[in-house]
C-alpha cells in the first residue's frame, strides 16, 4: 500500500504529499521510470493515475468498527489536529534526511503518514498482522490440544485380554503422552515469535519517534503551533 497526506484542497485540485521510502534494490534499478526516494507532492489525479483509487484511513473509530474493517485502514488512535499534521508534513519536506532508510517493518510510507497524523512512528498493518498471527497460533495450539485430548484410539487391553487380542479405547493423549508437551511447546514458540518481532519493531519505532519529535518541537515548531496545540488540548477536543 502507498500512503500520503492531503495538505490542500482548492477549487482547482487536491494536493497530496506522498512518502516514497525505497529499498536498496529499487534504488539500484536502471529503469529511469523508477521514482526517487523521498517526499513527492502530487495532485489527487496524479495519485489516481499512479496508484489507483485512494482509500481513507479512519482514526478514532470504535472497537466494534475496528474489527469489521480491512487491516491498515482504521485505528482506535486519535488523530492530532489538522494544523499540527500539516506542520509535521512541512517539517519532513525540509528535513527528509531524518527519515530512516526503507525497512519493511521499521520504516515505510505508512510509518511516515502515521507519524504525521499522531506523532508516533508506527505502522497499523504490521501491528495488526503480528497481533493476529500470535492470536491465530494460540488458537491453533488450543485446537490441537482439544483434538488430542478428545480423539480416541484402539490399544491392546492390559494383561491376558491384550494377549488374546482384545483392545480398548483410550484418548490419543493417553496413548501418546509426549504429544501434549509438544503442542504446548509449539504454541509457545509460534506465539512468542510474532510478539518478539512486534517488540523489536516498537523499539525501533520509539527511537524514530523520539528523534523526529525532538527535532520538530525543538528546532521547527513555531510559537503559533505551540499556542494552537495548547488551546486545542486544553479544550479537551
Amino acid at each position: 500500500q502507498h500512503h500520503g497526506i492531503i495538505i490542500a484542497i482548492t477549487n482547482v485540485m487536491i494536493t497530496v504529499v506522498y512518502f516514497s521510502i525505497m529499498t536498496e534494490d529499487m534504488k539500484q534499478q536502471e529503469d529511469n521510470s523508477c521514482e526517487e526516494e523521498g517526499i513527492s507532492v502530487l495532485s489527487l489525479e496524479q495519485w489516481r493515475i499512479k496508484y489507483g483509487k485512494p482509500r481513507k484511513v479512519h482514526y478514532s473509530i470504535s472497537k466494534l468498527h475496528r474489527f469489521s474493517r480491512i487491516s491498515g485502514t482504521c485505528t482506535l488512535t486519535n488523530s492530532d489536529p489538522s494544523f499540527l499534521v500539516i506542520s509535521r508534513v512541512r517539517f519532513l519536506l525540509e528535513f527528509e534526511h531524518l527519515i530512516p532508510s526503507f525497512h519493511m517493518l521499521h520504516s515505510n510510507s505508512e510509518n511516515v503518514a502515521v507519524w504525521c497524523k499522531t506523532g508516533r512512528w508506527s505502522t497499523l498493518q504490521v501491528s495488526d498482522f503480528l497481533h493476529l498471527t500470535a492470536a491465530g497460533q494460540v488458537k491453533s495450539a488450543g485446537t490441537l490440544g482439544v483434538y488430542v485430548s478428545n480423539h480416541t484410539v484402539l490399544v491392546p487391553s492390559s494383561g491376558l485380554w491384550g494377549y488374546l487380542g482384545y483392545t480398548t479405547k483410550v484418548s490419543l493423549a493417553t496413548a501418546q503422552p509426549y504429544l501434549l508437551p509438544l503442542i504446548a511447546a509449539y504454541g509457545i514458540i509460534t506465539m512468542a515469535c510474532p510478539m518478539y518481532m512486534l517488540r523489536k519493531c516498537r523499539c525501533k519505532w520509539n527511537e524514530t519517534t523520539n528523534v523526529l519529535n525532538d527535532e520538530f518541537w525543538t528546532n521547527y515548531a513555531t510559537p503559533d503551533v505551540f499556542v494552537d496545540c495548547v488551546k486545542y488540548w486544553s479544550s479537551g477536543t
